[in-house]
């Protein structure tokens, strides 16, 4: 489906194109646009089409970015189930069927690639045995970091099961040090944004809506 077309028909995906170009070529831009330096929950999209943009351009990276993360969604899911149940055979295939779902369609590329991201993490968590160590700890902080740069509602579910793991475990403090780093880099941008402008709680007209963006990274699973 990615390669059957030059122009998806998915919503946010132009939006994340013409950023990624503006970005590679900012000085361009310099009169329309300026770079805040941010630790942004909703990066995980932009960072790596800076690296690719360069390379091949902004419309064919964000298509290698999709398909490589249509690859590894694959993988993710499989590696997920086979954690909660090896024996699960038939259901590690199930991956395929839904790669391709909603927050592809709407072009939420960040979260699309996060969703991906958080079958890896819990995946790894379930995979634990017993204490938690140091070298663990780091680990998961490093993959916390990352969902939090690809967007808040990838990393709030991580930071939940976490706490509830650690207080299971009776090991609270070290699995909550590992997302001392995440919460760094939220009140940075919390605190940076407050400072910037007033603070404005939207709501969805919708609640539907609402209830769903909540729910939304655990529908994979």
């Amino acid at each position: 489906p990615v390669l059957a077309v030059r122009f998806l028909p998915l919503l946010d995906y132009p939006v994340w194109i013409y950023q990624s170009h503006v970005l590679s070529n900012v000085q361009a831009f310099s009169d329309h646009f300026y770079i805040s330096w941010l630790p942004v929950p909703n990066l995980g999209s932009t960072l790596p089409m800076l690296v690719l943009t360069p390379l091949l351009g902004a419309e064919l990276a964000a298509k290698v970015l999709v398909l490589v993360n249509a690859f590894f969604f694959v993988i993710g899911y499989a590696y997920y189930v086979k954690g909660v149940s090896p024996a699960q055979a038939g259901i590690v295939y199930l991956g395929a069927a839904i790669v391709y779902n909603i927050f592809f369609i709407d072009g939420y590329l960040s979260f699309y690639l996060g969703l991906t991201l958080i079958l890896f993490v819990f995946g790894f968590i379930l995979r634990l045995p017993g204490p938690i160590t140091w070298k663990n700890v780091i680990f998961l902080s490093l993959l916390s970091v990352g969902a939090y740069l690809f967007h808040l509602v990838i990393w709030f579910p991580i930071f939940i099961y976490i706490v509830i793991t650690g207080v299971l475990k009776r090991q609270t403090i070290r699995w909550l040090i590992s997302q001392i780093i995440p919460l760094i880099l939220f009140l940075i941008y919390a605190l940076t944004r407050i400072g910037q402008e007033d603070i404005v709680i939207r709501f969805h007209q919708d609640l539907r809506n609402k209830i769903f963006a909540l729910v939304s990274p655990l529908l994979p699973f």
